[in-house]
């Protein structure tokens, strides 16, 4: 939890949010997986030629 905290923009109490919501990180194979759980990463919703 001390490492978490040295990171920008990160409190205690969004730390005890991540904590609680993400449960044990150490179940995600990557950074990158995380953060799509999250739903913090870009996404592409495409359908023939629309794109939003």
């Amino acid at each position: 939890m001390q490492w978490r905290l040295t990171r920008p923009g990160v409190r205690r109490i969004l730390l005890g949010v991540i904590a609680l919501e993400a449960g044990d990180v150490r179940r995600f194979a990557s950074a990158q997986h995380l953060a799509s759980y999250a739903g913090t990463t870009p996404r592409v919703h495409s359908s023939g030629d629309r794109m939003r």
